[in-house]
């Protein structure tokens, strides 16, 4: 839906499997969890083609305690991050990857808020009016 049948398909395909080798990466160090997807790339704009790919992983606290050092330094590549002076995104750009503590009782309520409200043609958010986004179980 969001590759084929959408504007930009070639670009969208590239996004698409930039999405699922990173997926599929994620799935080995955190098997078995929600994903929440929004952005350019869940939208038909015909004005502009996305860029990336919007991702929030769902994870335990627990489960990434346990990650070893390497599993962990594995993580942190793909997940987006903030270095030298300038963000760095995982895939080459393609994803943009955060994670959510479900056990925070600010995390996933904030992702679900700020991926739920719609903008406002002057950049801001429009009040009385939300939006979904997508959710992948992997």
């Amino acid at each position: 839906m969001f590759v084929t049948n959408a504007p930009f398909a070639t670009q969208r395909q590239l996004i698409f499997d930039a999405f699922s080798v990173w997926l599929r990466q994620m799935a080995v160090l955190l098997p078995n969890h929600r994903y929440w997807v929004d952005g350019g790339f869940v939208t038909h704009k015909v004005s502009a083609a996305p860029k990336d790919i919007d991702v929030v992983v769902l994870a335990r606290q627990i489960e990434l305690n346990d990650l070893s050092p390497n599993s962990q330094d594995s993580l942190s590549h793909l997940m987006t991050s903030n270095g030298a002076g300038r963000r760095l995104q995982p895939m080459n750009g393609l994803v943009d990857a955060f994670i959510a503590i479900r056990e925070e009782p600010d995390s996933a309520p904030y992702w679900h808020q700020t991926w739920s409200s719609v903008r406002a043609d002057d950049g801001g958010t429009r009040h009385n009016v939300s939006k979904g986004y997508l959710e992948v179980i992997a």
